[in-house]
Parts: C-alpha cells; structure tokens; sequence
C-alpha cells in the first residue's frame, strides 16, 4: 500500500495587470515543474510579456507543444477558458468580485475543477512608539505607494500610536512628497504612472470620496500629476475614520489612509480583524511582545516587521476570506498541482 502524487492535469490561469512577469513565474514555475500544462491568459493591459516568454519557452526546444498555451482577450476568453471541460484546475489572480465568479463557475460546470485565486487586499500597517521615525515614515511610504500602488498587499491602512502622531505625520508628507515621478526610462523615477485611463480614473474618484464623502484630510497629494498621462500624486489623508469607504475598499493606487491615532495595539488588531480582507500586514517596533501578539492574533496570510513588501521564492504567499485562498511560491505553491492517489496493492497475498 501507497500513495503517489500525480498532476491535476491541464491548469487555465488568468493573470492580473500589475506584474506581469512576476506572477507568470509565480504561477508557471510550479504547475510544469509538478508535470501539469498550461493554458495560460494575461491581463488585456499587459500582453506582450506572456507572450515573450512563451516565444522564449518555444525556442528552448525543450517544451513539447501544447505544454505552455497562451489566449489572450477579456472577460469572455476568461469565462471560455474557466469553463472549459478539459482545464483541470484554475488559478486566478484580480480582484474580489471576479474572483468570486471563477470560483462559482468552477463548480456550476460539467466538472468541479479546483481553484487557487490571489484577489485584493486592504492591508494593515501599526506604528509604535519606539521605533525610528523618519525611517519607518519612508518604509511605509514605499509599502503603500510601490508600482505607483498597484499592488494587492499594499500597506493602504496606517495605525500610528498616539504619542507620537504629530511628530510622524510630517515627516510621512516629507516621504511622500520625495517621491520621483517619472517614466521607466529615467533612473531616477521612483513612481510610474497607472496602467490606464480607466485605473486613472478609479484613483481620481477615490480621492474626491476620500475629500467629499469620508471628509478626510489631504496631508498630500490629492490630484493628478505631471500634467500629462495617468500619473497621480502620491495621497495620504490622515484623521480618517477605519470604517471610511477610502479606508476599507481597495483602490490599487497611490493612496494611503492615516486613521485615527490610537492607545492600545489590542482595540487595533480586534478592528482589523473583522476586515473583509486577510492578505498582509505590518508592524514597526522594536518591542517584542507586541510583534508576538500582532503576528499571532492578525489574521492574514503575510505579516511584515520592520519592513515591507518583501518576497521570498521560497516563502508561501497568499491570503484569507476576500483576499483568496491556496498558496503561490514556496514549496506549498506545489500542492495546488498535485493530486494524491492511493494505490492498495495485494499482489503478494
């Protein structure tokens, strides 16, 4: 008696915008290497590095063909491709709400496939009063404001500790206000712009209901930048309520929320945990039984101390309730590709 693992079999991904390249790998690393195949769909933004990559695979010479696919188009092609008879298993990387259809189209079909998907996030960020000031103020700007904040685990939600509020939050307009804006070609850019009118927009009208409906306040930023393309400044509002629409929905831009300064680390992770969202979220201090409680009692699938964004080929990532399920990178990035067979072998009797 035994058991194998084998390949599900043939695996349909639909990959988000923001980092084309990275998340392909994240995805296709682990399904061939457990013997899947693919058939894999970019985001309609970013096309052509899926497809350099599968010109890149074919001219190894070393992939059969109809190993690695690639379709490319919207919503439609994805629906084909989520419910195709022959796909095995899907993995999906977007946001919440088409997440939630993959995952009912999995099961609404002749077969029910499984499903890994990565979706949104509205991450957390704790500051506490030991740490440095003006080198935490910089971590949590590029942690909020890093590929111009188009990131699912963006630190987007800020907590700082009362006694020193009014001490941190210039020197977090200073950070944000250092920021280079500019385009690839310029080493010294620091924030690109968004990927397209469309996200553009979101952004803008996120910041007026940040203005208008949730009545923060604009420490920076606020409007469009450079004059021309979808760039947009760097945002931070401070003083804002954590039930605020720009403080609990994710944007996917440059935009971070200051919330209302606060004395115990207990009432902060009792709110956040009662967030529709469980993908990431950091703490800075030096202080070891509050990184024990926060990184103990938070539920989410990454949490940072002392730093942020930070990934690791070899560490799992992923999230709880609207922000996904399964695991990508790491050796848990395996088993979403693999199926166990039990083999009851009495040849011998």
């Amino acid at each position: 008696m035994y058991t194998v693992k084998v390949p599900v079999g043939v695996v349909g991904f639909i990959n988000a915008f923001n980092y084309p390249i990275s998340l392909l790998a994240w995805k296709v690393a682990p399904a061939l290497a457990a013997g899947c195949t693919i058939v894999f769909k970019p985001g309609p933004q970013t096309p052509l590095t899926t497809l350099y990559f599968a010109y890149l695979m074919d001219k190894t010479g070393k992939f059969p063909p109809g190993v690695f696919n690639v379709v490319l188009g919207g919503a439609a092609v994805g629906q084909a491709l989520v419910e195709h008879d022959l796909v095995d298993k899907v993995g999906f990387t977007g946001s919440v709400a088409t997440g939630k259809h993959v995952v009912r189209s999995t099961a609404s079909t002749k077969f029910i496939r499984s499903a890994s998907v990565e979706l949104g996030g509205k991450s957390p960020g704790v500051v506490m009063p030991d740490v440095d000031l003006e080198k935490t103020a910089k971590l949590v700007v590029s942690g909020c404001m890093s590929n111009a904040g188009m990131n699912c685990n963006a630190l987007t939600r800020l907590w700082v500790h009362r006694s020193i509020y009014d001490k941190f939050i210039p020197l977090l307009k200073t950070a944000a206000e250092s920021l280079v804006l500019g385009t690839p070609q310029n080493g010294d850019t620091q924030m690109g712009p968004l990927i397209d009118e469309n996200q553009y927009k979101r952004v803008l009208e996120y910041i007026r209901i940040g203005k208008e409906e949730d009545r923060a306040e604009v420490l920076t930023g606020g409007g469009p930048a450079l004059g021309r393309g979808y760039w947009v400044k760097p945002t931070v509002f401070t003083m804002t309520n954590p039930k605020a629409r720009v403080a609990t929905e994710e944007i996917f831009g440059p935009v971070l929320s200051v919330l209302e300064p606060f004395d115990d680390i207990d009432d902060v992770i009792e709110i956040e945990r009662r967030s529709d969202y469980a993908l990431a979220a950091g703490i800075f201090t030096q202080d070891h039984s509050s990184i024990a409680k926060f990184t103990r009692k938070m539920r989410c699938g990454t949490i940072w101390v002392n730093s942020y964004n930070d990934v690791y080929s070899y560490l799992p990532f992923g999230g709880f309730r609207n922000s996904g399920f399964g695991r990508e990178l790491g050796y848990e990035s395996f088993d979403g590709y693999l199926a166990t067979k039990t083999i009851i072998d009495n040849i011998a009797c």
